[in-house]
């Protein structure tokens, strides 16, 4: 079961990350509602953490697994229990225009980096921005 999806959006060739009070830079996402898809809980989070709605391509280059200790935790956006196993799967997100930065209360701030930048670098999802990054260089050549 997938809980969660996040997206890699690359622009102008830099990298998008949006800061989030609690976990700092991290890629924008967040949790799938009620009724919805996957893809459209991730445009929809997009847009409001990124302000982000128009993408050339969006392609899936992994996910991770998430193991809940905590069956009794309520999802804020289902108002149920997280299951046991979940996924959260990652896209790669080429925009066409620039997002304009977070439309909700989720997060407080975009930011536009290179692969080797220390916000980049002291991320929480560093790894899974290296690897979506590297997928997208090797299918760019």
């Amino acid at each position: 079961i997938a809980t969660t999806a996040t997206g890699l959006i690359i622009w102008d060739e830099k990298i998008v990350l949006v800061e989030n009070k609690k976990r700092g830079w991290e890629l924008p996402g967040g949790h799938i509602e009620n009724g919805e898809s996957i893809h459209e809980a991730l445009k929809r989070e997009l847009n409001e953490e990124a302000g982000f709605i128009d993408a050339h391509t969006i392609e899936m280059f992994g996910y991770n697994e998430i193991i809940n200790p905590d069956i009794e935790k309520l999802n804020k956006a289902t108002n149920k229990s997280y299951p046991k196993y979940a996924y959260n799967p990652h896209y790669i997100i080429e925009a066409k225009s620039k997002p304009i930065g977070c439309q909700d209360d989720s997060c407080h701030n975009i930011g536009f980096f290179d692969i080797t930048a220390e916000e980049i670098q002291n991320s929480k999802v560093r790894d899974i921005i290296i690897v979506g990054y590297t997928h997208y260089l090797i299918k760019k050549a």
